[in-house]
């Protein structure tokens, strides 16, 4: 298995990231110049694409874990008889 480093000089044992075509050529240079300016270690465009998919999953997360627990103060609400019951649609 090889990947790149930063340099794009290929690394055995190193995983390739996958290129996301997911987020426009222009939103990944805006959020490497962002996060350039915050850190000393010379970002590539790579490194932004991961930035914005890291991003964009820690969201993701935490917009289900809302989810699961509007769910739980929902299903907390209804009488106790009312819980856990399942509609079977014929």
């Amino acid at each position: 298995m090889t990947g790149r480093d930063n340099s794009g000089i290929d690394v055995p044992g190193e995983r390739s990231v996958r290129h996301s075509r997911r987020f426009s050529d222009q939103l990944v240079e805006k959020t490497r110049k962002l996060f350039q300016e915050r850190t000393t270690r010379q970002l590539t465009n790579e490194d932004a694409r991961q930035i914005l998919e890291n991003l964009t999953g820690f969201f993701r997360v935490l917009g289900e874990w809302d989810r699961a627990q509007e769910k739980a103060s929902a299903e907390e609400q209804l009488p106790e008889n009312c819980r856990n019951v399942r509609i079977d649609e014929e």
